[in-house]
């Protein structure tokens, strides 16, 4: 009896011991409007009670062009172009950085919930790349879309596009789904699932894992559709998203061109889901 508690005293300080090093990681880009983002990031830190840590990369690339004997920068009010330089950019993204530090402190207190702050010199897709494959739950920022509207001659509505899920029945990506679900059910939003699958018989048993994850979110408006891995990119890219969520571990996450081509091209907020660690697993 002695020995099954300290296996349970000594599993449960592991667990704990994991949690305190699990956390929501966002990463706070150079843009306007990445409140949806955050604010979602920060909903579920506070559900899986962790912390929500947010990173700002000066990226090395801008800097560097600024120095270059030829860089100018054109004036939005007077047209005049004018000479700029690494350090004015470095101000500049130093003044951006504060903005999210303060965006971010503030959903945080809101949702009271505990958060940290970084400024990272580098380059976005290179720390992606380092970071992806140690991250419970990643949000690469973007641009929010504005719904669409379709006017016809006796009625106008407004359309919001749908968050995506990938799913390819890997232990990732059920974490991944859960957590598009919770999103979802949480903004209210339609939620379309990628079935990553190359033949008809992985169709459909992609399709039954997803109906074994679903009976707690029947109000949710779910539609399904299907595509192979090789085309999964060129999917997305084809289509207006609010929000992807997609398992890290996917053949395009770990390929860090593929990985480029996809943030640079699908303007969205895009969630990477690592499989989930036991006492994450257990919340979810």
């Amino acid at each position: 009896m002695s020995k099954e508690r300290n296996k349970k005293d000594k599993r449960n300080k592991r667990n704990k011991r994991n949690k305190r090093n699990m956390a929501v990681q966002i990463l706070l880009d150079n843009q306007k409007n990445q409140f949806e983002s955050l604010l979602s990031a920060a909903i579920l830190a506070r559900k899986l009670k962790v912390q929500l840590r947010g990173y700002f990369i000066e990226e090395d690339d801008l800097i560097r062009a600024a120095n270059l004997p030829l860089s100018r920068e054109v004036s939005l009010w007077s047209a005049q172009e004018r000479h700029i330089t690494g350090e004015s950019v470095h101000r500049i993204l130093r003044a951006h950085a504060r903005h999210q530090q303060k965006e971010l402190k503030r959903v945080a207190t809101e949702k009271k919930i505990e958060y940290s702050f970084q400024v990272i010199r580098g380059e976005k897709t290179n720390w992606i790349k380092e970071n992806i494959n140690t991250t419970e739950i990643l949000f690469i920022g973007g641009h929010d879309l504005k719904p669409k509207a379709f006017q016809s001659l006796k009625y106008c509505s407004e359309v919001t596009p749908p968050l995506i899920a990938l799913f390819d029945g890997s232990s990732a990506s059920e974490h991944a789904f859960k957590i598009a679900l919770q999103i979802a059910e949480k903004n209210n939003k339609n939620l379309l699932v990628l079935l990553l699958a190359n033949d008809v018989s992985t169709e459909e048993y992609l399709k039954k894992q997803l109906d074994s994850l679903m009976h707690n979110y029947s109000d949710i408006a779910l539609t399904v559709e299907t595509t192979t891995k090789k085309h999964a990119i060129s999917a997305l890219r084809r289509r207006q998203i609010h929000m992807l969520i997609s398992p890290s571990d996917t053949e395009w996450a770990q390929d860090e061109d593929r990985l480029g081509e996809l943030i640079h091209h699908v303007h969205c907020p895009i969630v990477l889901v690592k499989e989930a660690q036991s006492s994450l697993g257990e919340i979810l």
